[in-house]
């Protein structure tokens, strides 16, 4: 069950990390998302371009969570940056890196929700 998972990072979006988390924004959509210290996790990991199993192995090792709630929690915020189109379908291509708010703000979320 390694298989690569169908979703990649938007090459239209840049991260900044800000204390423990990150900020994604869409340079195309202006959308823009806060990621706490474990979204932070799970979007290294989709740069990396691990199969969904590995990020749930990855954040296992890193929080005290079960197996279930580890892999809803997973599911549950690649969903949420899928919907926002920070998160594509598709073969991979090279992600964005760095980068900041550049006034195109036209909706905010926070991705706070997701993990312990």
């Amino acid at each position: 069950m390694g298989a690569k998972h169908p979703l990649r990072v938007s090459p239209d979006v840049v991260s900044e990390q800000v204390g423990d988390g990150l900020v994604l924004l869409n340079l195309r959509t202006g959308v823009y998302w806060g990621l706490n210290r474990t979204g932070a996790e799970v979007w290294r990991a989709l740069q990396e371009q691990s199969s969904f199993e590995g990020i749930c192995r990855e954040i296992e090792d890193k929080f005290e969570a079960s197996k279930e709630e580890i892999a809803a929690a997973v599911r549950s915020l690649m969903d949420e940056l899928a919907g926002e189109n920070l998160l594509v379908s598709g073969a991979a291509e090279t992600p964005g890196a760095g980068g900041g708010p550049d006034g195109r703000r036209r909706k905010t979320s926070t991705g706070e929700k997701e993990g312990k």
